[in-house]
């Protein structure tokens, strides 16, 4: 993902949403093989659920690969997964967490400070992703105003008149979205984040 998501996915907001469902998809589709379940590393498998802030979802695999005829220790991938899990909750940053849109399942077992910091990345993240959707739906009543004007008659009047008032709406909701997102990006920076 880090691939798709560094080339494509961070570029515009919009299409994270649609990169998430691509990645969902490979990843509904993967197929356990033999040679899968033979090669896998449960420390890495285990890793990657945690940092995914995913619960412990190494059970579903072992048992598909027991399918197979290949029995893979449980208690292996349990110690990595706690392992992993205690050095996400401790070392990673929870606020550049949200901040980059990760999903956070609340997997850490003492929560509060992760969880207010990765809550505050997350919230300017929204923030952020909600200002450039209102953006647009702007741009859009700004084009549909040229094309209302241009029409004659009562129709192309009243609809003028409607998107002059979503004009007004919109510009109204990012003034207030920029007052939300300016509180909580001073927030993060008084405990010391670092914002681009």
């Amino acid at each position: 993902m880090n691939g798709l998501n560094g080339k494509f996915c961070s570029k515009k907001p919009a299409f994270l949403g649609f990169c998430l469902s691509l990645v969902l998809a490979a990843c509904a589709t993967k197929q356990i093989t033999t040679e899968y379940c033979t090669n896998m590393a449960l420390e890495k498998l285990a890793s990657e659920h945690v940092s995914q802030g995913l619960a412990s979802a190494g059970n579903e695999i072992i048992l598909q690969c027991a399918d197979h005829g290949v029995h893979l220790n449980v208690q292996r991938y349990q110690s990595a997964y706690d392992l992993a899990q205690e050095n996400f909750c401790k070392n990673t940053e929870a606020f550049y967490y949200g901040y980059h849109g990760n999903k956070y399942e609340e997997i850490c077992p003492e929560p509060v400070t992760f969880d207010r910091d990765y809550s505050l990345g997350k919230t300017i993240f929204d923030l952020q992703l909600e200002i450039w959707n209102v953006e647009n739906k702007l741009k859009q009543s700004s084009r549909d105003v040229e094309l209302y004007a241009s029409s004659s008659g009562y129709a192309g009047s009243s609809r003028v008149d409607r998107a002059r008032k979503d004009i007004r709406d919109y510009k109204a909701e990012i003034g207030r979205l920029r007052i939300k997102l300016f509180e909580s990006r001073s927030r993060a920076e008084e405990l010391g984040f670092e914002l681009d």
